[in-house]
């Protein structure tokens, strides 16, 4: 196979290589606001299975003005210009030309083996995706690791870029663009990652069983083939995974790698790692990072502190069942007194009793789904929310002796598919007596009858904006009213059983921050707010962005809470530090709020402001529940922690 670098056979046959010179375009210009957010993935899984399938060949590139995407008339030897990002240079892969990035580090040395990063970008209708902010924000791992950047252009489908049309040449690019650069680059072979975002890591999920070979380790981020995969052809490399808790879908096929991987006698922490993440979609440059920190620990060498800390709050004994790699608590619902209720993935439901005890409760209709929400109607049900249009309830019995929670499955509830066309998730549940108020992705229905019958919006039409369709958490604040909060942070309100919302007049509108990080290196895409609370008539709090909670008082007026120092930002440069995953409230004027790396926050006057609780905890915590004195929060793995919230 030829592989050309602005470079054609005569120029192969050139007796030097040019290094340090000119030559590939030095060209470092951002292109301007990233349009194709993670949301622009079109969530098409049809690559994913595609053997045996016809190539039907690679559609032309439609490139620019100067740029036809064709080969130029000149051609110029391979060149590499360290410590500047060289744009658009080409190698031929059969009979079709295609496109890449590279960053060499300013300090490289041909004659030692350096790390090596293939990052490819998400599904984009824009020109030249590679050069888009969140990926030249990976320029800033060479500058301070030494890596090299290869970042491959894919195949143009007539309408965007994407690499799940033609996966048999997206095989070829990537092996012969890797076999080229090694030949005239010092790779480090055992130090060579493929890392993809979105639709790109669906790719690299089936990567996993056709370039092992080629890369020591792989990254999928916040996406996997939908088929569980085939282990026995899944290389020895080490694979990395991460998703997000508001990915529906994606995260129940990252689930399914994991469980195959582990159930294949893979060692979780060695071979394969998983990280549910419980904020935003996991794209982000911080994300990136996390992932290399894993497969290259050589490189990035963590700061350990060996001073011991207190750890107020200890690690509640639970059945085994519930205690895994791809189990993780994602909320929690109840009175001590009543019985708490915890849901999570992989179908995980625990009850609670007042006497502290922990049962898992395993005969439900949905044990094969993953939950996102719960609730508790102040009596004896408990709703349950999760993938694929999952919703059951569960009655206490009137005799205690008669045993735990049983479950049934509510089939009456009749939600419009996502905007992909798919059976939404249950996002958010919220109830109280007969009255419950559920949140899809894309819709809502409420009954008053405790579930006989359910009137649904048929179809949530937000302000336009891209994220403000889908619908990430729901709060009732008193009979018949409550919000809805988007993906992107805007709040909706409905005063009418959730029969109408202020989707023209939002209750509260973010501005462009959700759409814009401004950080040092660009804009990228950034998904706000994570959850949402609604204590009292007319109060809410809505959490997530990094060292930010939104608090609406009584009038109606929405504002920015006190965050103790530490926690409030001190500049727009956190990308990630002091997200917020859960708020929940005990009573109208005290809650708490957990996140990030055991980030731990308590309020005893309805939000306004806040303190940090020392939790001791190093987990990202995705789900909080307190009463007036004592919280529990959820870990990786399935664990619960609980503490108190005075320090008594």
């Amino acid at each position: 196979m030829l592989r050309v670098s602005k470079l054609w056979i005569s120029t192969l046959l050139m007796a030097f290589v040019a290094f340090g010179c000119g030559g590939g375009g030095g060209d470092t210009t951002d292109e301007g606001t990233q349009t194709d957010t993670p949301l622009a993935d079109s969530g098409s899984d049809e690559g994913t299975v595609d053997e045996g399938s016809v190539d039907e060949g690679t559609p032309s590139d439609p490139g620019q003005p100067n740029d036809p995407g064709q080969p130029e008339d000149t051609y110029e030897p391979f060149a590499i210009t360290p410590g500047t990002a060289q744009e658009e240079l080409e190698i031929m892969v059969g009979n079709d030309v295609r496109y890449y990035r590279l960053f060499v580090p300013a300090d490289y040395d041909a004659s030692t083996p350096t790390p090596v990063l293939f990052q490819m970008h998400s599904y984009s209708n824009t020109h030249s995706p590679e050069k888009q902010a969140i990926y030249a924000s990976s320029d800033r791992f060479v500058t301070d690791n030494g890596y090299i950047l290869v970042q491959p252009r894919a195949n143009w489908n007539g309408s965007g870029y994407g690499w799940l049309d033609s996966i048999g040449k997206t095989d070829s690019y990537i092996r012969d663009l890797h076999d080229f650069l090694a030949s005239e680059l010092n790779f480090d072979a055992e130090r060579t990652f493929l890392l993809g975002t979105g639709d790109s890591a669906k790719y690299v999920s089936r990567a996993t069983n056709k370039l092992g070979d080629v890369f020591s380790g792989f990254a999928l981020l916040d996406g996997a083939q939908k088929s569980t995969p085939n282990v026995d052809m899944v290389s020895d490399a080490q694979i990395y995974l991460s998703s997000s808790l508001a990915s529906d879908y994606t995260l129940t096929y990252v689930l399914n790698f994991a469980d195959a991987l582990e159930a294949d006698g893979r060692v979780p922490g060695q071979d394969f790692a998983l990280r549910v993440y419980p904020g935003s979609l996991p794209t982000r440059p911080v994300h990136v990072g996390a992932a290399l920190a894993w497969l290259d620990p050589a490189t990035f060498v963590e700061n350990t502190d060996t001073t011991a800390v207190e750890a107020p709050f200890q690690e509640v004994e639970l059945p085994s069942a519930s205690i895994g790699t791809t189990n993780r608590i994602t909320a929690f619902a109840g009175t001590p007194t009543d019985g708490i209720v915890a849901v999570g993935l992989r179908g995980k439901v625990l009850h609670r009793a007042e006497d502290g005890t922990w049962t898992h409760i395993a005969d439900h209709p949905h044990a094969n789904r993953d939950f996102y929400t719960v609730c508790f109607d102040g009596t004896d049900s408990y709703w349950v929310g999760g993938t694929e249009h999952a919703i059951s309830v569960g009655t206490t019995p009137a005799d205690p002796a008669e045993g735990g929670l049983s479950f049934a499955k509510v089939t009456n509830v009749d939600l419009t598919n996502d905007t992909a066309n798919r059976t939404p998730g249950i996002v958010g549940i919220d109830c109280g007596g007969d009255e419950v108020w559920i949140g899809g992705t894309s819709d809502v229905s409420v009954t008053q009858d405790g579930g006989d019958t359910w009137k649904t919006k048929e179809g949530f039409v937000p302000k336009p904006a891209s994220g403000s369709g889908r619908i990430i958490d729901i709060a009732r604040d008193a009979q018949g009213q409550g919000f809805l909060l988007a993906l992107d942070g805007t709040v909706y309100r409905s005063t009418d059983y959730g029969y109408n919302w202020s989707e023209a007049q939002p209750d509260f509108e973010p501005e462009d921050w959700w759409l814009l990080y401004v950080s040092n290196e660009g804009s990228v895409a950034w998904e706000g707010m994570a959850a949402l609370a609604a204590p009292g008539n007319g109060l809410a709090t809505v959490v997530g962005r990094a060292g930010v909670i939104r608090y609406r008082d009584v009038s109606g007026g929405w504002s920015e809470a006190t965050l103790p120092e530490g926690v409030a930002l001190t500049t727009d440069l956190s990308d990630g530090t002091n997200e917020i995953f859960d708020v929940h409230y005990f009573n109208e004027t005290v809650g708490c709020a957990a996140g990030g790396s055991g980030l731990l926050l308590h309020t005893t006057d309805g939000g306004l402001n806040w303190v940090h609780v020392e939790a001791g905890l190093s987990d990202d915590l995705s789900a909080v529940y307190c009463t007036d004195t004592a919280a529990w929060v959820a870990g990786k793995h399935g664990k619960i922690f609980s503490g108190s919230l005075t320090g008594e």
